[in-house]
Formats: structure tokens, C-alpha cells, sequence
């Protein structure tokens, strides 16, 4: 029966059938949207061809009992058959199994009325409540990240927001740019119980959040009740929090070296996979025998003139700009074994 209705009972009682009766497409919790920036349409389902199907409307929701005023009416479905209207703002149609009503302008005289479609002598029928929406425009929407390194934040604007039954919300959402954003991670939903009225037809707020994040790349989406859905409004790249350096995890590189003998040192920046792929390297302070804009230095040194030297490995991320420095302090040990 679609909404209950808390109204006198004995005015309007819904029937109570074990059959199949008609439907209000899309009537969730009581409530049908109205788009207001568009022709909205509404239909009824489950009819028969030989049904005379009609819409009303409770006009004066305020009465405390319904007020139902006939919108249209279409007959049992015959080749010369057409509906009728009894407002310019409105038309209806029908085929064998649905009814539909198109709201063309004036949607607001809808607003949070009870609509009505019946069949069979109103002994069956359904009621939904309307609720008029209309989509907030989102403006000024940007993502940073705090000095900090680990704070991201965000603020998105919106205005020409409207929802007849007032309740307004928004919510942000995150995914790993590794994982192709397939699944967006939604952040607390934000309650607006106090948007400001706008020309006394619209309303306008600002959403915003601040939340900690591990390292890596993520992008952040937004959406808005009523309104668009997942918008995507930036990327942000969080640095690794504990960058390190060297193949043992030590700033102090030693190497035996044995007479006449050739020695390599290996080299890696570690700490920031699995992002590698993104970021710049390069080295300095010493000549890579791989070439300096690598992860790894592969280093042939000479004990004589390279110990005590200082080999640096700078990594860019190309997102942010942001350099890290990681150093190596050579040391060689002489040895006959």
C-alpha cells in the first residue's frame, strides 16, 4: 500500500487483498522523487488491460484526512482509447500493464502530497508520498594534503540543493589509485541539518573532512543526498612515512675488498613500494656502474680514494614535487682472505 498513512482511518482505508495489486514504481519508504530540474515521470504497474486506471491527489495534506482530487484518468486500453488530464502541468498514458504520469512544470505543488493511483473502483490502489528534490550543484571542491605529510583534507561547495522532506547529507570517498578506483571507501557521512536558504527556494552548504592516511596514492569523491553521486574531485599522493635507505637498512656501507680483486657495492633506496614505479631517482657522489637514475646503485669502488665518501640518493615524487634525500657513508675494509 505504499506509505502508512497516520490519518483518520475511517476516511480512507487501504484495501487488503492476497492478490497482485497496483504498484507506484520506485516508491521507497513511503516516498517517490520528484526531479524538479526535469519532466519527472511516475508510473503504475500491475494493471490489466480492461482496468480504468485513475490518479489523485491529496490536496491539503495539512486537513489531518485525505482530500483526494482526481489528476487523471485513463480507460481500459482500446485502440482509440486516450487519458485525460485535469491540469495543464501534468499528462498521463497508459499501455496494458502500466500507467504514467509526467509532471511538466510546477513540481512543487506536489510536494510531500500523497499521490494516489486506483483501479477497479478504487478497490485497489496505492498510495506514495512525493517527495520533491533537486540535484545540489557542487562548485569550489579541492583536496590537499597538510604539511604534515599524513593529513588530507577536503571542502566542496554546493548551492540550488532542495529536498521536500529537508534532510540533506553528503559524504567523501576514497580509493587506491593501484586498485583502477574499483572500490571507493566512503569516509563518515555528514548530516546538514542546518543548510543556509538561498532566495527562500534554494539551499546552499559546505561539506568538508580532514582524515589521516598512509602512504601511497589515492583519489577522493564526494557525494551529495540529494544530488550527484561518487563526483570525483581530486588526487592526493601521501609520501612514505618512513623512508629508509640501503640494502641492510643502514646509512654505513662496508665492503671487504680482497687485492687485486674486483668488489661491487649494491645500493637501494627502499621504503616506498609498491609506488616505485612512480617516483624519480637519482644518485650522486658517486658514479653507478647501472647509470645514476636507478633504485639501485651498483658500485665498483677504489678502497684508495672512495672511503669515507658520501653517496646520495634523492627520490622526486612527481605528484607533490616533494624530494627526500637518503645518504650512504662508504667505508672499505682491506683484507688477504
Amino acid at each position: 500500500m505504499g506509505r502508512p498513512s497516520q490519518r483518520n482511518p475511517a476516511v480512507y482505508t487501504p484495501p487488503t487483498t492476497a492478490a497482485a495489486t497496483v504498484h507506484i514504481q520506485n516508491c521507497q519508504s513511503g516516498w517517490v522523487d520528484i526531479k524538479e530540474e526535469e519532466e519527472s515521470k511516475i508510473q503504475c504497474t500491475n494493471l490489466n488491460a480492461t482496468d480504468t486506471v485513475v490518479w489523485y491527489i491529496d490536496a491539503d495534506p495539512e486537513e489531518g484526512r485525505y482530500t483526494w482530487v482526481e489528476l487523471g484518468r485513463c480507460p481500459p486500453l482500446s485502440p482509440d482509447s486516450s487519458c485525460n488530464t485535469t491540469r495543464s502541468d501534468t499528462t498521463f498514458s497508459r499501455t496494458k500493464t502500466t500507467s504514467t504520469m509526467v509532471i511538466q512544470s510546477n513540481h512543487r505543488y506536489f510536494s510531500k502530497k500523497d499521490l494516489k493511483c486506483s483501479v477497479k473502483d478504487d478497490s485497489d490502489s496505492f498510495i506514495c508520498q512525493a517527495r520533491v528534490i533537486h540535484y545540489g550543484q557542487p562548485s569550489q571542491c579541492k583536496v590537499f594534503v597538510h604539511s604534515d605529510n599524513k593529513t588530507v583534507s577536503g571542502s566542496c561547495y554546493t548551492e540550488k540543493w532542495f529536498t521536500s522532506d529537508s534532510l540533506y547529507s553528503c559524504q567523501w570517498g576514497y580509493a587506491h589509485q593501484t586498485n583502477n578506483y574499483s572500490s571507493i571507501i566512503p569516509l563518515k557521512t555528514v548530516l546538514i541539518t542546518s543548510p543556509k536558504n538561498e532566495t527562500n527556494i534554494f539551499y546552499r552548504a559546505t561539506c568538508a573532512f580532514s582524515t589521516s592516511m598512509n602512504n601511497g596514492a589515492y583519489n577522493f569523491f564526494i557525494t551529495f543526498t540529494p544530488g550527484p553521486k561518487n563526483k570525483l574531485v581530486g588526487s592526493v599522493q601521501i609520501p612514505p612515512k618512513d623512508f629508509r635507505a640501503g640494502d641492510q637498512r643502514s646509512v654505513s656501507q662496508t665492503l671487504a675488498i680482497i687485492p687485486g680483486s674486483t668488489s661491487r657495492l649494491v645500493m637501494t633506496c627502499v621504503g616506498f613500494q609498491p609506488y616505485v614505479s612512480t617516483h624519480l631517482f637519482k644518485w650522486t657522489g658517486v658514479t653507478c656502474d647501472n647509470g645514476a637514475t636507478t633504485q639501485t646503485c651498483v658500485f665498483t669502488p677504489d678502497a684508495d680514494v672512495d672511503s669515507g665518501r658520501q653517496a646520495t640518493c634523492s627520490v622526486t615524487f612527481p605528484k607533490s614535487g616533494k624530494v627526500v634525500n637518503a645518504s650512504f657513508r662508504l667505508s672499505f675494509n682491506i683484507t688477504d682472505t
